[in-house]
């Protein structure tokens, strides 16, 4: 095994979007310590392995897939006993990516869930609602079950502060806990199992084909995904930028980014089917664009049958320079 340390005053991104991308064969590795200042990926074509902290850059390349193996295993030992954190591997939906690491015998170090898993908060009984919170890193959101009458309930986003439904969200792409034991018979917790064990609640599958209960919680769900994934609070898909975004200074970089996370202007006419895949800014007197595309998971060639279903959609974000579209 060898190891080369170096220094580059940058960010994280300039290897997320340069170097360690997934057409170069590597995979990021999500711990807890994940932030601008601090990134992992792994190669498991080349078994090189490459740390980015505050400008500290550590690579390091194994001789064969056993070594490369063991040395994840020892790191994924670091991260859990010094900062009691995370450690999974991240494919950005890749196939021959993950199938090269399962090769190795690395398969137990991926996520557990594509679904984004979530936490009983409280129920309301005033108005119906069942209530769950979702926490990533830094990121937080609010989703209940509405009662819509007997034995009828939607699942929506909420907002942080007041807790009102904003928009009705597949429920698919989730993982529930299971609910408290409550002894009222008519209480919304008990309301709700009996719901959840007699339907699926947003659609029904015939063969390969899935119904959507209606055009809006459609669309309501690709926008949960594209905002989610756009604000890093899932892992559904890849981050690509144009060459002349991609040569820019890392800060620079850092900063555009930070624009593309927090664009929140949508509107008729940059968002018409209201699904929040496309938004332009300016930046330092240059004017940019970012989109989101679907792609078929297995090959991603074709575009998605189904963006509103993450097990079949790659998405890939694209931020580029206005005169590059």
């Amino acid at each position: 095994m060898k190891k080369e340390l170096s220094f580059l005053p940058t960010d994280r991104y300039r290897y997320d979007f340069n170097i360690c991308t997934p057409s170069n064969g590597f995979a990021q590795i999500d711990t807890s310590q994940d932030a601008s200042y601090y990134g992992t990926w792994a190669n498991p074509f080349t078994f090189v392995i490459y740390n980015y902290c505050e400008g500290d850059i550590t690579k390091t390349i194994c001789e064969d897939a056993k070594e490369f193996a063991a040395e994840l295993r020892k790191t994924k030992k670091w991260e859990e006993e010094r900062n009691e954190g995370k450690f999974f591997i991240d494919c950005l939906c890749v196939d021959r990516i993950e199938k090269e690491f399962r090769n190795h015998g690395l398969g137990d170090l991926f996520h557990e869930s594509s679904k984004y898993k979530l936490t009983f908060r409280e129920t309301d009984e005033g108005y119906c609602r069942v209530y769950y919170d979702f926490k990533k890193n830094k990121s937080k959101a609010l989703y209940c079950w509405q009662s819509e009458g007997r034995n009828a309930f939607e699942f929506y986003r909420c907002s942080l502060d007041e807790g009102e439904p904003d928009y009705p969200v597949s429920p698919d792409i989730f993982s529930f806990p299971e609910l408290p034991a409550d002894e009222r018979p008519d209480s919304m917790i008990n309301l709700l199992k009996e719901y959840l064990e007699e339907k699926n609640p947003q659609h029904t599958n015939n063969g390969n084909n899935t119904t959507l209960a209606t055009d809006e919680v459609y669309r309501g769900k690709i926008r949960e995904l594209n905002d989610s994934f756009r604000k890093h609070e899932n892992f559904g898909g890849r981050v690509v930028l144009t060459s002349g975004v991609a040569n820019l200074e890392g800060e620079e970089i850092r900063d555009i980014y930070k624009h593309v996370i927090s664009f929140d202007d949508f509107n008729e006419k940059n968002d018409p089917h209201g699904e929040h895949d496309f938004g332009a800014f300016e930046n330092k007197g240059s004017k940019f664009f970012w989109k989101i595309d679907y792609y078929d998971k297995n090959d991603m060639e074709s575009g998605s049958e189904d963006p509103s279903n993450p097990e079949k959609t790659c998405r890939v974000l694209t931020v580029m320079f206005a005169s590059e579209y």
